[in-house]
């Protein structure tokens, strides 16, 4: 496989996250990570951001509208469950159905 370096690029792209999706990873997050708990109770927390690519660049801005907890665990490298994956199966048909 071939790579190409581009020396002197300028990536001028933005990750805009929305106030409800920044919101709702917070909530996510604090709930099961906070300092205020005893780090020992930290878990890590997995879920989904829905967004999408917009701008005519070689590289988009992304835009994120949405956040979806999803799960949360108690080791490094937690996987998800086989249960988060019909999560994901009922999100994307909801966003399909959304349009």
């Amino acid at each position: 496989m071939a790579h190409t370096q581009k020396q002197n690029f300028i990536d001028n792209s933005k990750v805009i996250i929305k106030p409800l999706a920044y919101y709702k990873m917070l909530v996510h997050v604090l709930r099961f990570g906070s300092k205020i708990k005893d780090p020992d109770n930290y878990s890590e927390c997995m879920g989904v951001l829905l967004g999408e690519l917009e701008g005519s660049g070689e590289i988009k801005d992304v835009i994120v509208h949405d956040a979806i907890p999803i799960n949360h665990g108690g080791q490094i490298e937690v996987q998800f469950a086989e249960a988060d994956y019909i999560s994901f199966a009922s999100i994307d048909a909801e966003v399909a159905d959304k349009g």
